[in-house]
């Protein structure tokens, strides 16, 4: 009687145990992964600001800017959102592909005639690509920058606000190409 007792309870245990595991088990695969791994958009613009900086020659720096054209282009615009009802400040975000927001963009513009320009954002017009693959430092003329949120923000409101990169087209067939695309 004993025995019969002892391995009753020795069963029950068991069937607990393993209940207990399966539900981990279960659990563990199936969970919701939360992947906030890939959501440092801001550590990646200050990491590339110091790089830009950096960059002793114009062929250098066009370079980091495809690279980081192509790189942020991972990183989609997310809904503009009102932060607050007593004093209205729109917040412009960018969200990676789990839906996470992460911040900001920089702004990449490339001036192609007189008062004509465009921003580079590779989400909304994936065959600017063309265009950025073809950007060398020949056809650029000039680059300026600004990081500076205060001032970024002046110059193209709440899309500027952590920084951008303008460059000056010069070459006829860049030029050409731009249009054509755009």
């Amino acid at each position: 009687m004993r025995a019969t007792a002892y391995s009753q309870t020795v069963t029950t245990h068991l069937k607990k145990i393993l209940y207990i595991l399966t539900i981990l088990v279960f659990g563990a695969t199936y969970s919701q992964e939360n992947n906030t791994s890939d959501c440092n958009l801001q550590a990646e613009n200050n990491i590339w600001k110091t790089k830009f900086e950096k960059a002793e020659s114009k062929s250098e720096r066009i370079e980091l800017i495809k690279a980081k054209i192509k790189a942020d282009s991972i990183y989609k615009q997310s809904d503009l959102k009102i932060k607050t009802a007593h004093s209205p400040t729109i917040v412009n975000e960018h969200e990676n592909k789990f839906g996470t927001e992460c911040g900001c963009k920089i702004l990449f513009v490339l001036h192609y005639k007189n008062r004509r320009a465009i921003i580079i954002n590779l989400n909304e017009k994936p065959e600017l690509s063309v265009v950025v693959d073809k950007l060398n430092s020949v056809n650029v003329a000039q680059i300026w920058s600004e990081f500076k949120e205060e001032i970024a923000g002046t110059v193209y409101g709440v899309a500027g606000k952590c920084g951008f990169v303008q460059m000056k087209i010069t070459d006829r067939k860049l030029k050409r190409l731009i249009k054509n695309v755009w």
